[in-house]
């Protein structure tokens, strides 16, 4: 199997996974429905607020680098994984805020220091320096974002934030594979 067929297989299942995410949240049988309902009148607790604002933190720069790695990268399977980041963390991203808007919280409307940081790094480089950073910060980023997700599936005390993380993991384990398969790629 060629390396086209790999990525397209792999866009496959992340998009299934995505989908089946939505397809059980919206499924619900009417006694969970009920707790849904409760439990976003319920307040939500710092460390919730929290895992919010980073994982929108996240998202969002997933979405700018890809962008960025679709004109500055010069190399094909980059491209492609950014192209792949760019539709699944477009995704996410709106399942997230209807997340926040359903529990009354609001996500960061900008960049932190951080994360712009990160784009201001990458903006200015071009070709194989662009791809090396940007697979490496792919890398980085989702281990990140696997210490959050797999920490709210465990600790949140809100039953939708759980469900969410639990649902997220997949994919992102799944981009965390593909960007350290990149890494390995770009140091031969």
């Amino acid at each position: 199997m060629n390396r086209f067929t790999t990525v397209k297989n792999a866009l496959v299942v992340t998009f299934c996974t995505i989908g089946l995410g939505c397809m059980t949240a919206c499924n619900r049988s009417p006694d969970t429905q009920a707790k849904s309902m409760e439990s976003a009148r319920m307040e939500i607790d710092s460390n919730d607020t929290k895992f919010f604002t980073e994982a929108a933190q996240g998202g969002m720069l997933e979405v700018k680098l890809a962008q960025l790695a679709s004109t500055q990268s010069s190399n094909p399977q980059v491209k492609q994984f950014a192209e792949m980041m760019l539709n699944d963390h477009q995704a996410n991203n709106k399942m997230l805020l209807a997340l926040a808007t359903q529990k009354n919280v609001s996500l960061p409307p900008a960049f932190n220091d951080k994360s712009q940081g990160s784009i201001d790094e990458l903006k200015d480089k071009s070709g194989e320096d662009f791809d090396k950073t940007y697979t490496k910060d792919m890398v980085d980023a989702h281990k990140d974002m696997m210490d959050l997700l797999e920490n709210a599936a465990k600790e949140s005390k809100d039953n939708d934030i759980r469900i969410f993380a639990q649902q997220t993991l997949p994919t992102v384990q799944h981009h965390l594979n593909m960007a350290q398969e990149l890494v390995q790629a770009n140091a031969k």
